[in-house]
């Protein structure tokens, strides 16, 4: 649902009115149907080895060519920044691809 159709629900209901402008703000603006999420930076991050950062928001050809080498068996953690505009977003997937020698081997 759209944030300005959440925001106009139960209009006479006051007290759900007040509390729908806490949590989505007084001025809520509307939503432009363009792209709703965007994934600002991925961070790496395993012990033993400073944090790798990929900026998400450069060209997807230098993206690409950036590689992290895992060794097999390590733990690790991934960080997404993102940003939604103007929306309620929900069911959001990743899909992270492990390849070996540039096989993929796993998903």
């Amino acid at each position: 649902p759209e944030v300005d159709e959440i925001a106009n629900l139960d209009a006479d209901d006051e007290a759900l009115v007040k509390y729908k402008q806490a949590l989505l703000g007084s001025s809520v603006p509307g939503g432009s149907g363009d792209l709703k999420v965007t994934v600002l930076s991925m961070t790496f991050i395993t012990q033993g080895r400073e944090d790798i950062v990929l900026d998400l928001t450069t060209d997807l050809d230098k993206i690409k060519s950036q590689t992290i080498t895992i060794k097999e068996g390590s733990e690790y953690r991934l960080k997404i920044v993102f940003k939604v505009d103007n929306q309620i977003v929900s069911g959001r997937r990743m899909r992270q691809v492990v390849s070996r020698k540039a096989r993929s081997i796993g998903k």
